[in-house]
């Protein structure tokens, strides 16, 4: 897979360029510091990566996708958290990495692209498909690197000192942010604070027995506080 990196900062450069030589599917064949040099470049040549930071003098990051006269797909780099959802509504954007990179970081991209590059190819799902489908999503920031996750597959999330666990059907994530900052992110018809310490979406409930919750295989305890409440939420007699 052949990338070029785009980054105005060139100790940035040479540590992504570093990372990339540690990958044995990419191989770096250009670098640059602005935007310009590499529009010039890739008038005259294909990619199949570009490797490029947002926040960039005279031509940022955005501008530059947007002149893109291919569908390459880019992966933005940037100490930026705050632009995930803006960069996700083009749709060649695949991948959005926070600085400082690890090579860990870098390796889960490499894998998402080829998951894509699967589902493309077979047509059981296109990259455009994904854009327009998964439009209910929350961004979580995991290792310097922004994960994705669809709301309705989120079961419980549960306070854990100062993370918090967000357990979906099939992993969960620890993630540093407050219960009461990640609650104010999520769809108040779906998800629901039982317990000072869990929220629970409430489409996943399977039984409510004896002051608690299951989904799936979990059971969550419900608070004296929140019992009411909830029992007005769910209708229940």
């Amino acid at each position: 897979m052949n990338c070029i990196i785009i980054d105005d900062e060139k100790m940035a450069r040479s540590i992504l360029k570093t990372l990339c030589n540690e990958i044995k599917l990419l191989t770096v064949i250009g670098e640059y510091s602005n935007a310009i040099e590499a529009i010039k470049f890739l008038n005259d040549n294909k990619v199949d990566l570009i490797f490029l930071d947002i926040h960039m003098p005279d031509f940022n990051g955005f501008d530059f996708v947007e002149t893109l006269k291919y569908k390459t797909k880019v992966v933005l780099i940037t100490s930026d958290d705050q632009l995930a959802i803006k960069a996700f509504k083009y749709l060649n954007i695949v991948d959005y990495l926070l600085k400082p990179l690890s090579l860990d970081s870098l390796e889960k991209s490499i894998e998402k692209i080829k998951m894509l590059d699967v589902d493309s190819n077979t047509g059981s799902k296109t990259l455009e498909k994904k854009k327009n489908h998964e439009s209910d999503y929350i961004f979580v920031n995991i290792n310097h690197r922004l994960i994705r996750l669809t709301i309705n597959e989120i079961n419980i999330i549960k306070s854990d000192k100062n993370y918090i666990l967000i357990t979906t059907d099939t992993e969960t994530h620890k993630v540093n942010i407050s219960l009461k900052k990640i609650q104010q992110r999520l769809p108040l018809k779906s998800f629901f604070r039982v317990h000072k310490s869990y929220i629970v979406n409430l489409n996943k409930i399977v039984d409510i027995e004896d002051r608690t919750i299951v989904i799936q295989k979990n059971v969550v305890p419900i608070g004296n506080k929140y019992w009411m409440n909830l029992k007005n939420r769910l209708n229940l007699i």
